[in-house]
């Protein structure tokens, strides 16, 4: 069963006077195939999944700044150490943009642009709803599969727009309202969900019954912190800050499950394994239903 998923962790990576979109697990995949299986190019890690260019990839940007410190290290976000360079016009909704619109182009944000104040930072950061509406199809030979509002796909089509909202980062039984310690070319980026007043999601806001992770209610922003390598300085003679947004193909993906391969075989159950050593995948597994059943074991001979 083909399904027509979003890669909701869209955390922008900082580097000095521009800003690129990208998803944290992209370098990972590998394209949709156009010819013979959707998926027969990924292999290894990549197993089950791939990626294409969506038609739209909407996303509502709040605010951004830089800071001196991770504004994200208490229970809520610390403004005193940072300084803002952008803030919506509509604090309610946010700036709500399709990046695709901008593909290798320049995103004009509506709102209040200001110069950050002079100093050194580390820790770039930006705030955007934990909802994006997505819209795309990929044809694969004279095949073309269309995604529907609700998630899925089917080849009659027509497109539609799925609204996909990130309520946790782990299985949707449990409240898991940090992804830490992702990999960018200058530096790592954390990821934090909140309510509207930038709250922390914590383990204790799962309701502590049914699939609702962290509070579809309540959860309404996704923060994104880097850690730069190289900080930047911002000075007197500082005269422009401008975020360059920036879709590199990594906006949607594909995700094949086996599922329906699997029950033409008459097969009840699917389990892989995964090391220790990749938290990524294991959430990344959660989110698609799979559960944790026990422990792999083995020693050198």
């Amino acid at each position: 069963m083909l399904k027509f998923n979003l890669i909701i962790l869209s955390i922008l990576s900082l580097f000095f006077l521009s800003k690129n979109v990208m998803a944290l697990n992209a370098s990972s995949m590998t394209a949709c195939s156009s010819t013979g299986n959707v998926i027969s190019a990924a292999a290894g890690a990549n197993l089950g999944y791939c990626r294409f260019t969506p038609s739209k990839y909407e996303v509502a940007i709040f605010e951004m700044g830089v800071c001196t410190a991770n504004p994200m290290s208490g229970n809520s976000f610390d403004r005193t150490v940072c300084s803002t360079t952008f803030t919506a016009s509509d604090t309610t909704n946010g700036f709500s943009y399709d990046m695709v619109d901008a593909l290798d182009g320049t995103v004009e944000l509506t709102g209040t642009s200001t110069k950050p104040a002079v100093g050194t930072y580390s820790f770039p950061y930006v705030i955007i709803g934990n909802t994006v509406t997505v819209n795309g199809s990929f044809t694969n030979g004279v095949t073309t599969y269309y995604g529907l509002a609700n998630g899925t796909v089917d080849t009659s089509g027509p497109t539609a727009d799925h609204d996909s909202a990130l309520i946790t980062f782990g299985p949707n039984t449990a409240c898991d309202g940090e992804y830490l310690g992702a990999t960018a070319d200058n530096g790592t980026i954390n990821a934090y969900l909140t309510n509207s007043s930038l709250v922390k999601k914590l383990s204790s806001d799962y309701a502590g019954s049914g699939s609702d992770g962290c509070g579809s209610s309540n959860t309404k922003r996704l923060v994104g912190v880097m850690s730069l390598a190289t900080p930047i300085s911002i000075t007197n003679n500082t005269i422009n800050f401008k975020f360059t947004f920036n879709i590199r193909n990594y906006g949607t993906q594909f995700i094949e499950l086996l599922e329906q391969w699997s029950r033409e075989q008459d097969c009840k159950t699917m389990e892989l394994n995964s090391y220790l050593t990749n938290p990524r995948s294991h959430k990344f597994y959660f989110t698609q239903g799979f559960k944790i059943l026990g422990f792999h074991f083995y020693k050198d001979l």
